[in-house]
């Protein structure tokens, strides 16, 4: 049995290395098609989340092709957009809702960008 739990912890984590790989291969073939690649993330805590809530710090960094640290970006979009920027501030307000959610997960395909699925 002990075996077994092993085994799957490793084969989990093979799993999330390969998500991960992935991700990082997403956004660079991302780059490629785009002029600008802008990587973003929603969810911050303690004071990060109070300096994106404020508008102190920006949620989105345009990629330059630098190393992407796995769980570091939530998606990747084409610009770097006002209104995204704004749901996001708004979901670090305090507004953890389904709606703001759900506008952000619409905006991100409205751009034209994509999810990244850290595991």
């Amino acid at each position: 049995m002990e075996q077994q739990k092993e085994m799957n912890n490793y084969e989990r984590m093979e799993q999330r290395m390969r998500l991960n790989d992935q991700n990082r291969a997403e956004i660079t073939a991302f780059s490629t098609l785009n002029q600008e690649t802008w990587l973003g993330r929603v969810g911050f805590h303690a004071e990060e989340k109070e300096m994106v809530a404020s508008g102190e710090k920006s949620p989105m960094v345009r990629y330059d092709g630098g190393l992407v640290y796995n769980y570091q970006y939530d998606f990747c979009i084409p610009t770097n957009d006002s209104e995204m920027l704004w749901l996001i501030r708004r979901w670090n307000t305090g507004e953890r809702n389904w709606g703001i959610f759900n506008q952000i997960y619409d905006r991100v395909q409205d751009l034209g960008g994509i999810y990244l699925i850290w595991h």
